[in-house]
């Protein structure tokens, strides 16, 4: 009798702190692959690259130089207090022989930058998570003579569940960005790509000049409870200008800042929580005043009946 009262005054303690399904699995931890790669001063065809690489949080850059061309670019990879990734790039050229150009890419792949797991824990199958994300890409051009080059720059940010995510397995954002110096001048395109589970919708412009596309996601998406979901922050440009061709100057920028919380319109939105990768940040609120008053009444609940069953005890 001692012990399934104390059990229950227990479970009415814990319970709106903690929720009723609070166990996490264990969550692959996060990786950072990021590749910055610059080839310039092509001097007489003769090219001189510079490649570096990071796989921690933090920034590299780097830049190179010779008559009529440059090449620079940086990347900026952080996993707290919210994750986020960042990169920049220009390149030049003007003259014969003499060609820009710099890369930006995940090592050993095309763009994965940044990738981390989340798992929500809640009471109920599926949980509403809001979703803050900026996901962004800016270019620009300067042509001399009709000068030739190229330019790509993309951003996604991904989110895709693992097994028993039913119908609700992936979010994603992307900004594409491509445009080329020709000798009738600068021509640009840009794509705009969001899917929520099964539903996708795209659009997409043309412009010239200097431009930047965003995504402003604020969704609220239904998750599942209980899965492992990867998030992958992906960004990647290739930029080149052909001074041999008329040159120019191209730059192009691109950043993701996602973090995924409890929706405030989840009903007892204090019982779930969310647990991320080690060493990952999501700027989750503290828990709601009245979570903690909860959880002090369950605990004073549970004094009093110790203290009363100490005395029962006593005097029995």
């Amino acid at each position: 009798m001692r012990t399934s009262f104390l059990t229950t005054v227990l479970a009415l303690a814990v319970t709106p702190m903690f929720g009723t399904s609070a166990i996490a699995q264990t969550l692959p931890a996060s990786q950072i692959s990021g590749n910055l790669q610059l080839i310039g001063a092509q001097q007489n065809g003769s090219p001189t690259p510079s490649t570096q690489s990071t796989s921690i949080p933090g920034v590299i850059g780097n830049s190179i130089t010779a008559p009529g061309e440059a090449a620079s670019g940086s990347l900026n990879v952080q996993t707290g207090p919210a994750p986020s990734v960042s990169a920049s790039a220009q390149v030049s050229a003007s003259g014969a022989n003499t060609t820009g150009q710099t890369i930006i890419s995940g090592t050993g792949g095309p763009s994965t930058v940044l990738t981390y797991s989340i798992e929500f824990l809640g009471p109920t199958p599926t949980v509403n998570v809001q979703v803050n994300a900026t996901v962004s890409a800016s270019t620009s051009a300067s042509p001399v003579n009709g000068g030739l080059g190229l330019n790509r720059d993309f951003a996604t940010f991904s989110v895709v569940g693992g097994a028993n995510c039913g119908a609700y397995c992936s979010l994603s954002d992307s900004v594409s960005l491509s445009n080329s110096l020709t000798s009738n001048g600068y021509v640009a395109n840009a794509s705009f790509v969001q899917t929520l589970n099964s539903t996708t919708t795209s659009s997409s412009s043309i412009f010239s000049g200097a431009y930047t596309g965003q995504i402003t996601d604020t969704r609220v998406w239904t998750a599942a409870t209980g899965v492992i979901y990867t998030v992958a922050l992906n960004l990647g440009q290739n930029i080149v200008a052909n001074g041999g061709l008329g040159g120019g100057t191209l730059s192009t920028s691109a950043s993701i800042d996602p973090t995924l919380l409890i929706s405030s319109s989840t009903a007892n939105s204090n019982l779930y929580s969310v647990v991320l990768s080690s060493g990952i940040g999501n700027t989750n609120p503290v828990p709601e005043p009245s979570s903690w008053a909860l959880s002090m009444i369950g605990i004073t609940l549970v004094a009093l009946a110790v203290r009363r069953r100490t005395k029962a005890d006593r005097y029995a």
